[in-house]
């Protein structure tokens, strides 16, 4: 299991290699919260092109601004940019004017940027809406949809999840153990969102 405890103090980087199956590679405590393991890979790293997920609009606008404020140039993009605004969202990220775009899940199916490299799922997806469900449950089709941004027209890519409680390394285990299971039979999409 990828762990039994995480500390609230302490942020993980689980890492998969996106290729036709995923293989969970390592994973490093940081101190500090989610954000500055954000900054800090953006700060170590030479990215191409990246997509980071969050789950809400609100947390868009806030990781996208306070990566802004930390130096780093990002895009946002989420339901309620609309229109004229999302068009040049878009067309600044594929022309590559914008290297790193902060989105909810609204990028998670159908959009094509073959340069991307490197997907964060700041916030893991997890399912809405279950009725007497307790603990979160994560959402498999909607996990697939997120890093299959990268990798794209047969090109590595990267995946990156974030954990910062007990509550992410559950859904980081649950995730792990969907696709250990389900990947030998079927693939790693197959049977997607089923619990």
């Amino acid at each position: 299991m990828f762990a039994q405890q995480v500390s609230e103090q302490r942020v993980c980087a689980f890492i998969f290699l996106c290729a036709l199956l995923l293989t969970p590679l390592s994973f490093s405590p940081c101190v500090g919260g989610k954000m500055a393991v954000l900054k800090e890979l953006y700060s170590k790293l030479s990215m191409q092109q990246s997509i980071v997920f969050v789950e809400q609009r609100g947390a868009a606008d806030s990781v996208s601004e306070m990566m802004n404020r930390g130096g780093y140039e990002v895009s946002c993009l989420h339901s309620d940019i609309k229109g004229p605004e999302r068009d040049s969202v878009m067309q600044r990220f594929r022309d590559s004017e914008s290297r790193v775009l902060i989105t909810t899940n609204v990028l998670a199916r159908g959009v094509d940027v073959p340069s991307v490299a490197v997907v964060i799922n700041f916030d893991l997806p997890i399912m809405h809406g279950i009725r007497g469900q307790k603990a979160q449950q994560a959402d498999y089709t909607t996990f697939v949809h997120r890093i299959g941004r990268t990798g794209r027209a047969e090109r590595a890519g990267t995946a990156i999840n974030l954990v910062e409680s007990d509550e992410d390394a559950s859904l980081v285990n649950a995730i792990d153990h969907y696709f250990t299971t389900n990947a030998a039979g079927a693939g790693a999409g197959a049977g997607a969102g089923a619990g």
